[in-house]
């Protein structure tokens, strides 16, 4: 007798970050499987105060990006409080933000820009990053988390640049979206719990 699955919702099979960088020069991608349903966990993410997560590179990026306020700093929270730019979001599965700027030189010189102007945004001495959270079913009740880096950059000369910082900017990248992921992870597993540094765990996919 054939056993009758539980029936879900039909889900975008692209990812929206495929719509704002289609084409880039540098990438880092890393996955990590949350044991909870998909909705559960873009809702945790979603309401994760970004400010909590005590790691040294994340105190870093804030000071760098986000304008002071003790407000927490979720995701809505940080197109108000900083240069970076909600691109897109399908709710429930994929949200993406955006920024432009010099990525390879102290302060960065960070320019906010529209969705609408994103794609076509190519000014000499810039390149633009893209930043992609998405959840996907994985299997029954469980959750895969990618979060995704893009770099974008259109001309040679600031390719040449950020490419000689690349061997450092990608593992410090890695390190950032590792402590993103587990951040989250805490967040839907244990919605009360204040957020700490937690230890890798095969359960992460790089």
């Amino acid at each position: 007798m054939a056993i009758a699955l539980p029936q879900r919702k039909p889900r975008s099979p692209l990812l929206l970050a495929d719509q704002f960088a289609p084409h880039y020069q540098f990438e880092r991608a890393r996955h990590r499987i949350v044991d909870a349903a998909p909705d559960e966990v873009y809702a945790a993410a979603h309401a994760l105060d970004l400010a909590q997560i005590r790691r040294p590179l994340f105190d870093v990026l804030r000071r760098l990006c986000v304008r002071a306020c003790p407000a927490p700093l979720t995701l809505d929270e940080l197109e108000t409080r900083s240069p970076w730019t909600v691109l897109g979001e399908l709710p429930g599965e994929e949200i993406v933000f955006g920024v432009a700027g010099q990525f390879w030189r102290p302060g960065g010189d960070w320019r906010r820009l529209e969705p609408r102007d994103f794609a076509d945004f190519a000014e000499p001495g810039y390149g633009k990053l893209v930043v992609s959270l998405s959840v996907r079913p994985y299997g029954r009740r469980r959750s895969l988390v990618t979060v995704d880096v893009r770099v974008l950059l259109d001309d040679p000369a600031s390719w040449v640049r950020f490419r000689r910082i690349w061997p450092l900017a990608g593992p410090l990248i890695g390190r950032f979206q590792a402590a993103l992921l587990c951040a989250v992870e805490s967040a839907a597993l244990h919605p009360h719990r204040d957020l700490a540094p937690a230890p890798a765990d095969l359960k992460e996919i790089t």
